[in-house]
């Protein structure tokens, strides 16, 4: 199949980015039609002047039932030169008839003819009959990579069509992309489309290829409206061929291979910058502690958790715990966290005054727990007089504390302490009491 999409889509694109202005765009952006026989044919010179740089033909539907308008629109595109690429309306419910599906397609696109030059786009399975639906995510991604596999191996570049709900729930969607396979995502926003970035496809976490953002009217002629991201990219099947993992020290680099044409480029993964534990601090429950882990590349993305297992240690008891983060996929290295674990708490029960001194009294904290410690201070800041008396025996529960001013305001507070290795971790200090000294 002739391809000079160089020159021809290069002219295409700067028609497009100055007639049609609807944002700030920084990517290599296009935007299309797409239209079938529910539509009238398209008038590709006036597109071009709506600021359409290309358009999508349904090819037909069901195997060997062609669209009746697909060879008009076919020549209208050529005829102005727009690029164009296909799609077929799927009802198969076997993979004899996905099978045939493609075959259908590669046959009629066989017939181009002249007509190929500007056939630049690629070939989507359009998936959305709800009748198909009850084969499950199984059999139609099963009978999707049918489809696409064969499209692929006659030298075309396969995409797949679909919603949210086909993308999330019948579509296993990371295993056609990772065949390269272009995703072209049908979702219409309630407010004005934001094509500063690629749109991420629901939740799946992976960014569409070609966007359908407005839904048309075919009763009033009007055509559904696409972007392409990188038109350039729907040209080639990328698999990768190489992997130079990155680490918190340098930047990887990813090198794909085009499936059809054998070009070759290159990506890179951006070095890690930082790694941060959702919490640093827990008390005591006798349960593991496992928070959570962010890790951040240095152009501060976060990156997927599919890239990273984590490994706790110490994380039950009270003292240093630690998160192990092993690198994996795109990414190589370690790098362990530190977290910590304090005891419980207890509370003041009574403080009882004396003549220059009180007595305080609190409830036993004996799990996990050296002592406990009290701070006394003139101010409810503990700033002023403070002074911090360490009891080292969980079942002493009262002291006494001498030598103070006589009728003296005293705030007093209580926490627990217990020491591992020789390092005392405490809990947090209590709501604190006041007494007057007689």
């Amino acid at each position: 199949m002739k391809r000079i999409i160089t020159i021809v889509l290069s002219i295409f694109l700067l028609f497009t980015n100055t007639l049609f202005p609807l944002n700030a765009f920084a990517l290599n952006g296009s935007f299309g039609y797409d239209v079938s026989h529910n539509n009238q044919v398209i008038n590709c010179k006036e597109a071009k002047q709506n600021g359409k740089s290309f358009v999508m033909i349904r090819l037909g539907y069901s195997t060997n039932h062609l669209d009746k308008n697909f060879w008009e629109n076919v020549k209208n595109a050529y005829e102005n030169e727009m690029p164009f690429g296909v799609y077929f309306y799927s009802y198969a419910y076997s993979d004899s008839e996905a099978k045939d599906d493609a075959d259908f397609v590669i046959e009629t696109l066989s017939q181009l003819g002249d007509y190929s030059e500007y056939f630049v786009m690629p070939v989507a399975y359009d998936l959305e009959d709800t009748t198909l639906s009850k084969l499950g995510k199984t059999q139609i991604t099963k009978q999707t990579k049918i489809f696409c596999d064969k499209i692929l191996n006659a030298g075309y570049v396969p995409m797949v069509y679909a919603n949210t709900y086909w993308f999330e729930n019948l579509i296993d969607t990371s295993s056609i992309s990772a065949k390269g396979y272009k995703l072209w995502y049908a979702y219409y926003p309630s407010k004005q489309p934001d094509f500063t970035s690629k749109i991420k496809i629901g939740s799946t976490g992976i960014y569409a290829d070609m966007w359908q953002y407005m839904k048309g009217d075919a009763p009033k002629n009007i055509l559904d409206e696409n972007i392409a991201y990188s038109v350039e990219d729907l040209t080639h099947v990328w698999n990768v061929s190489k992997t130079e993992p990155a680490t918190f020290s340098k930047d990887g680099k990813i090198t794909c291979k085009c499936a059809i044409c054998k070009k070759e480029k290159t990506k890179t993964i951006s070095k890690l910058k930082s790694a941060t534990l959702s919490v640093k601090s827990y008390t005591y429950n006798s349960k593991e502690r496992k928070p959570s882990v962010t890790v951040k590349n240095s152009a501060g993305t976060t990156i997927s958790k599919s890239y990273y297992s984590i490994s706790y240690s110490k994380n039950k008891y009270v003292g240093k715990a630690s998160a192990k983060i092993t690198l994996k996929g795109n990414y190589s290295g370690t790098k362990t966290l530190n977290f910590v674990i304090n005891p419980k708490g207890t509370e003041l029960k009574s403080l009882l005054s004396s003549s220059k001194a009180f007595t305080a009294k609190w409830n036993k904290q004996g799990t996990q727990t050296t002592g406990y410690q009290i701070q006394y201070a003139t101010d409810s800041k503990f700033n002023t007089n403070s002074k911090k008396i360490s009891v080292a025996d969980t079942s002493t529960l009262s002291k006494k504390f001498s030598s103070l001013k006589s009728n003296k305001k005293y705030y007093v507070r209580i926490r627990t302490y217990k020491t591992v290795n020789g390092t005392r971790y405490f809990s947090a200090w209590s709501k604190y009491k006041t007494i007057t000294t007689k």
